[in-house]
């Protein structure tokens, strides 16, 4: 899809077939309460929100959605959604989840 307006509101086209079978109608108005509950606390981003981005918009607190900040020897690794962002710093820290080892 374009934007999650498209997604949305072809939701709603296959929602309002009568032809549309009762599992696809289940599945489509599920992802339908998610695009609507995603666009509604994200209004300034239209993008089209994968599966993932749904998933941790209705649990936040699920182990998939955490972000972990992790500093070993002066890197700083921020990994968050199977991806890594690395930068450089001045600490010599490894903190994962609240617990510091020096």
């Amino acid at each position: 899809m374009d934007n999650i307006q498209t997604h949305i509101q072809k939701d709603k086209r296959i929602l309002d077939d009568p032809q549309t079978s009762p599992q696809a109608r289940r599945h489509t108005e599920e992802e339908l309460a998610s695009l609507t509950r995603y666009a509604e606390n994200h209004p300034q981003d239209d993008h089209d929100p994968s599966a993932l981005e749904l998933y941790c918009n209705d649990n936040p607190n699920a182990l998939e959605c955490k972000t972990y900040d992790v500093w070993l020897d002066r890197w700083s690794y921020t990994y968050y959604n199977n991806s890594v962002r690395v930068e450089r710093t001045s600490l010599t820290v490894l903190d994962i989840s609240g617990i510091i080892f020096k």
